[in-house]
């Protein structure tokens, strides 16, 4: 797909869309909607936005391994 293309679809000339891969520029808000159906995924997606719950979940998984790691070696030290 080209600049050309993807400008054309969301209704922005194609420098725009250059200046927003270089980093040098970024899409009007009003523009997420018809960038993100375009790309076929959610605006989130497209910010790469991540739930709290996930980061939650992951955080709690760390705990998780966290005290099983140290709750086994406390067993093996109590049998030693």
């Amino acid at each position: 797909m080209s600049q050309e293309t993807i400008a054309e679809k969301v209704g922005v000339s194609r420098q725009s869309i250059s200046k927003w891969e270089l980093g040098i520029n970024c899409p009007d808000i009003t523009m997420l909607p018809k960038i993100a159906d375009y790309y076929r995924v959610s605006i989130d997606e497209l910010l790469g936005y991540k739930p709290l719950s996930s980061i939650n979940s992951i955080y709690i998984d760390g705990c998780r391994s966290y005290i099983l790691h140290y709750s086994r070696i406390t067993k093996i030290r109590d049998f030693t």
